[in-house]
């Protein structure tokens, strides 16, 4: 797969197939979105990966805390509103959770540059799992819904900075369109 290519065919998958996912398959993508352009000093994140029993739990958790997503929600039109409520109610079948963290820091400058070190690997991350022939959608946890996913995993002491349901894609979404950047060029 070209790069351009995967860029803009990569889509948020919503469904999935009833297909685990091999572990070699992730770690492959995890080592290759290893070349984001991050300093080594920022590189503090860790992936937490939950199959089976796990992600069942973790599913089930998740599923009754998206009742905190109400605010979000009101944002999008009633189709897609409706879309994003049968995700959560069956985070579209995915058997396998995957899970960013960082060190928790009450330092702003060092948090901000964690998570912006975090979403630089995780877009080639997504693109890799493309390329695998896998899907993802990205989750929006609730605080509430943060620090028990984090107690189940053993990761207490760590923050949560996203996280996505993953599998072998069973639905080919149309991309959405996408308005034009705002660009100020300044030439003095």
């Amino acid at each position: 797969m070209e790069l351009l290519e995967g860029i803009r065919t990569r889509r948020a998958i919503r469904k999935f197939k009833d297909k685990p996912v091999p572990n070699e398959v992730i770690e492959r993508a995890i080592e290759n979105a290893k070349w984001a352009p991050v300093a080594p000093p920022f590189r503090q994140w860790e992936y937490a990966v939950a199959t089976n029993a796990t992600c069942s739990r973790l599913a089930t958790l998740i599923n009754a805390n998206s009742i905190h997503l109400k605010h979000m929600l009101d944002t999008f039109g009633e189709k897609e509103r409706s879309r994003i409520i049968e995700y959560y109610r069956t985070l579209g079948n995915s058997r396998c959770l995957v899970f960013v963290t960082i060190p928790s820091t009450d330092d702003q400058w060092e948090r901000k540059y964690k998570i912006l070190s975090v979403a630089l690997e995780l877009q080639l991350f997504l693109i890799n799992l493309h390329a695998e022939g896998l899907g993802a959608c990205g989750l929006t946890i609730p605080l509430v819904t943060e620090e028990k996913i984090l107690k189940i995993l053993g990761l207490e002491g760590r923050e949560l900075v996203v996280g996505f349901t993953l599998g072998y894609p069973d639905e080919s979404p149309e991309p959405v369109p996408r308005e034009r950047a705002k660009i100020t060029f300044y030439d003095d």
